[in-house]
C-alpha cells in the first residue's frame, strides 16, 4: 500500500498512508454508506479536516442525507451542481462544523441586518435607558439566535462535500473549501479520484 499527500497553505504536505485511511473509513462506517464510492482522494481530506478540527462525524451525517439513508438534519444547504468550469458536471454539498459558526453568524448578520438589531433591542420606546436585560438580549440576538435562524432556514454553510453522479449512485471525489481555486481541486480530482474512477471523467 502506497502513501498519499496534499499540499497545505503553508507549503508543508499533509500524508496519509493508504491502510491508515482505510482503517479511517472502517471505523467511520462508510462502507455501510457508500460502499466502493468514495475515493482515496476524498479520506485523505477527511483525515486532513479531522487534523485541522473539523468533526468527522458531521461529514458523515451529510453523506447518510445524500444516500437517503437515517441521518441527523444538519440544516445545511441541499446539493447543488457546479456550473462553471472546471468543476462543471460535478455536485457540491456544505457540511458544517463548529469551526465555521463564525463564518455563519457573520453572514447571517451582514448587510443591514445588524444595524436593525440593535435599533430593535435599543429602542427607546422600550426603556429610555439601556438595561443589562436589552445587552443580554442582543448579545443572544448576534450568537445563538443568529445561529438558530440561519439553521431554521437550513442554511448553514461550512466547506464542501464535491462529488460526481453516475447511473443513480454519489461517488465521493474530495472535499473542499471556499478559498480553494475551483481549478485546484480540479487538478487535484483528475490527478487521484479519477484514477480510482477512470469513467467518472467523461462525465
Amino acid at each position: 500500500m502506497g502513501t498519499y499527500g496534499i499540499n497545505m497553505d503553508d507549503g508543508r504536505v499533509f500524508r496519509a498512508a493508504e491502510e491508515k485511511l482505510a482503517q479511517f473509513a472502517a471505523f467511520l462506517g462508510l462502507d455501510d454508506i457508500a460502499s466502493g464510492r468514495y475515493s482515496m482522494l476524498f479520506m485523505l481530506k477527511l483525515a486532513f479536516y479531522q487534523w485541522q478540527g473539523v468533526e468527522p462525524e458531521f461529514i458523515v451525517e451529510e453523506l447518510k442525507a445524500l444516500e437517503e439513508l437515517p441521518h441527523l438534519d444538519m440544516r445545511t444547504k441541499p446539493a447543488t451542481l457546479f456550473t462553471r468550469p472546471p468543476l462543471k458536471g460535478l455536485w457540491h454539498k456544505h457540511f458544517f462544523s463548529a469551526r465555521f459558526v463564525g463564518h455563519n453568524i457573520a453572514t447571517h448578520m451582514q448587510g443591514k441586518r445588524l444595524e436593525e438589531t440593535v435599533r430593535s433591542v435599543f429602542d427607546p420606546a422600550r426603556s429610555p435607558t439601556v438595561t443589562r436585560e436589552m445587552v443580554e438580549e442582543l448579545a443572544h440576538a448576534v450568537s445563538h439566535g443568529a445561529l438558530e435562524e440561519r439553521g431554521g432556514l437550513g442554511r448553514l454553510t461550512g466547506e464542501w462535500i464535491v462529488f460526481a453522479q453516475h447511473q443513480g449512485q454519489n461517488y465521493y471525489l474530495t472535499l473542499a473549501t471556499h478559498t480553494t481555486e475551483d481549478q485546484q481541486t480540479f487538478d487535484e480530482i483528475v490527478s487521484m479520484a479519477y484514477a480510482e474512477f477512470p469513467f467518472l471523467a467523461a462525465l
